[in-house]
C-alpha cells in the first residue's frame, strides 16, 4: 500500500503555480513523525489570493491505493457494520455507496489500519470532506492507465477553488491497532479532538520560605 496525500498536493500545486506567475511568496510546510503504531503528517499553506481568480473549479483526492489486499474489510460511516469486503469486484451496495467523513479503518482479522484526516475549520468550513471508496480491479480508476488499484480508499474535495486568502492547517493520522473491532476507532477519534491538558500539583510540606533581609 502506498499513500499519496494528494489533496494538499493539489492545494499547493495549484495556488504554487498561480503565485509565481504573480509573483508571490507563500509559506507552505509539511512533516510526517513515525511512532510505533503511529503517522503523523501535519502540514499547513498559505494562499496569498483565492485560486479562483484563475480556477473555475477544482477538485482533490487524497488516499490509499490498496495492493494484495483481498479479504479485508473497509469500515467507514454509511457502511455495514460488518464492513465492506475487499474482493475487486463492486457490488450493488458498495456501488451506491455515498458518505462524508473524516476517517476509514481497513481491517483483516484482528488487525486493522486506521486514517483519520483533520482539517482546520477554515478548511473544514469551505472543503467538507467525502469518502472515496472504488473495490474494482477490471476497471483502471483515473489517474490510473492500468487497472489494478484494490482498492482505492480516501477522501475527496470538491470546490477548492472557493477558498480564500489565508493560511489553512491539515492533518493525517495513521495508525495500526492490533485487536481491532468495529466502533474501536471513537476513541481514538475523540482523542484527536480533545486538547492536550496538563495537571501540576505539588507540596509545599518541608519547605520553609526565609524572609528577605
Amino acid at each position: 500500500m502506498k499513500a499519496k496525500q494528494i489533496l494538499a498536493v493539489v492545494l499547493i500545486s495549484a495556488t504554487t503555480a498561480v503565485g509565481s506567475m504573480w509573483g508571490y511568496q507563500k509559506i507552505n510546510s509539511s512533516n510526517t513523525y513515525f511512532y510505533s503504531r503511529h503517522v503523523y503528517a501535519p502540514g499547513s499553506m498559505k494562499l496569498p489570493f483565492s485560486p479562483s481568480l484563475f480556477f473555475r473549479e477544482i477538485n482533490a483526492i487524497g488516499g490509499a491505493d490498496g495492493r494484495d489486499m483481498q479479504g479485508w474489510r473497509y469500515h467507514a460511516n454509511g457502511v455495514p457494520r460488518g464492513g465492506f469486503t475487499i474482493d475487486g469486484r463492486t457490488g450493488a451496495e458498495e456501488k451506491g455507496f455515498a458518505a462524508d467523513g473524516d476517517w476509514f479503518a481497513l481491517a483483516e482479522r484482528d488487525r486493522a489500519i486506521l486514517f483519520a484526516v483533520r482539517l482546520s475549520e477554515n478548511l473544514a468550513h469551505e472543503i467538507p470532506l467525502h469518502l472515496v471508496y472504488r473495490d474494482d480491479a477490471a476497471t483502471p480508476l483515473p489517474p490510473e492507465n492500468v487497472p489494478g488499484t484494490q482498492p482505492l480508499v480516501g477522501f475527496e474535495g470538491h470546490h477548492v477553488e472557493r477558498l480564500q486568502a489565508g493560511r489553512y492547517q491539515f492533518a493525517l493520522h495513521i495508525f495500526a491497532l492490533p485487536g481491532f473491532e468495529p466502533g474501536d476507532q471513537r476513541a481514538i477519534l475523540a482523542g484527536l479532538d480533545q486538547p492536550v491538558t496538563a495537571a501540576v500539583t505539588g507540596s509545599d510540606a518541608g519547605v520553609r520560605l526565609q524572609p528577605v533581609p
